[in-house]
Formats: structure tokens, sequence, C-alpha cells
């Protein structure tokens, strides 16, 4: 299967506060054009016992930006970036009630108009923020009752790992903020989700936690 995601956003505009005679940083027109195009391949066993699903995906971001040279005249600037990610999943199901789950991705997240651009007030453009690259791990067990004469119970317990390299963070001063490529950061935690449903279907109850931590691993950066 092939999928393609463009997106595109633009930026102009007028401050009425700002005397003619002066620059108005909103006039500056900027776009940003995304396209995400993936290729997949799933295979199944004929008895639906076992699914494994690979994946490869391009990320290309353009950028034009406005900017105001030292004697006030406009200039634009413009720049490219193109990424490769993959990744693959397996599901095995044990039985009716127990199937467990395991997936990895070499993921891209392009940074968005906001973090590239900022507000045109408060916070400051950064045409040379980078694309996240990070190295994504899931782990997962899931249970189910199937018998339809009795109350409905779903439980899921997933475990991650997320280590990211150029990690975007909004970083400040005493005047202004802006966004920034951390260089690693790590997040590791617990998905935990439980569904119980009467077997009159008249009750339901959920229940679900998340335990996430968030660790700066760079020796070098911001």
């Amino acid at each position: 299967r092939f999928s393609s995601a463009p997106t595109h956003e633009e930026r102009g505009g007028e401050n009425a506060l700002v005397p003619e005679d002066q620059l108005d940083r909103l006039e500056l027109e900027n776009s940003l054009f995304n396209v995400i195009n993936g290729v997949e391949y799933e295979f199944e066993s004929s008895n639906d016992e076992i699914s494994i699903l690979g994946f490869v995906k391009n990320y290309t971001q353009y950028l034009t930006a406005e900017l105001f040279d030292d004697v006030g005249a406009i200039t634009e600037n413009n720049r490219k970036t193109n990424n490769y990610g993959a990744g693959v999943s397996f599901r095995h199901n044990l039985n009716r009630k127990w199937n467990i789950k395991a997936s990895y991705e070499r993921a891209i997240r392009l940074p968005n108009f906001f973090e590239v651009f900022g507000d045109g007030l408060f916070i400051a453009q950064n045409l040379d923020l980078k694309p996240e690259r990070s190295h994504n791990a899931n782990l997962s067990a899931n249970f189910k009752n199937v018998d339809v004469r009795k109350a409905q119970i779903r439980v899921e317990l997933n475990l991650f790992l997320r280590q990211v390299q150029d990690f975007i963070q909004l970083l400040g001063t005493n005047n202004f903020s802006f966004h920034a490529n951390i260089e690693d950061v790590a997040s590791r935690g617990l998905e935990f989700t439980s569904n119980w449903t009467s077997a009159n279907r008249r009750m339901n109850v959920k229940a679900s936690g998340t335990y996430i931590s968030y660790v700066n691993i760079s020796t070098t950066g911001t």
C-alpha cells in the first residue's frame, strides 16, 4: 500500500500599530510545505495467528521565509530537508484471550509552522530548526474475555521506549522565546488501560494510567 500526506501552511499580515515608516514583521510572508510518503506491506498467517507489518516513509519539508536585510529590504530564504524512516510491527494471537504486540520505528517529526516561524511577536522564528529523529519501541500484552454470556473484560499493558535526537523545545531569554533543538532526550514509560462491562451491558467501568519519564541525555548542545 502507498500513502501520501501533503500539508501546506502560510502566513502574512499587517500590524496596524506599527507606523508606516517602520518595519512591520507581520508583513513578511512565510510558508511551510510538508510531504510524507509511505509504502507498507503486511503479512498475515492463514489462521490469523501472526501478523507482520513493515513500512518505509519519506519526509520532505520545503520552507520559504521572507526576511528584512540590514537596509530594510525584503529578501527570501528557501530551505529543503529530506529524511527517511522505517519500521516493523509484530502481533501474535496466543489464544482467543491473549495476544502480544511488538513494534519498532525509526521515526521523523518535522517541525511545525509555529515552531519554525514563531508567533511574530513574542516567540521568535528559527529557520535552522531541524526535524526530530527518534528510535521508538513498544511491547504490549492484551487480554480480553470473549464469552458474550459473561461480563466483558479488556486489559492492555504497554511498555514503551523513545530516544529522540534533536528534540525540539521552547527556550527563552528575558526578552523573547524561541524553539531550538536539544541533542538527545530519552523517554520511557508504562501505559495501562482496562475496560469492564457487565453481563447485561448496562454498566461500564474504565480505568487507565500512564507513567512516563523524560531525561536529557545529551552531552553537548543547548
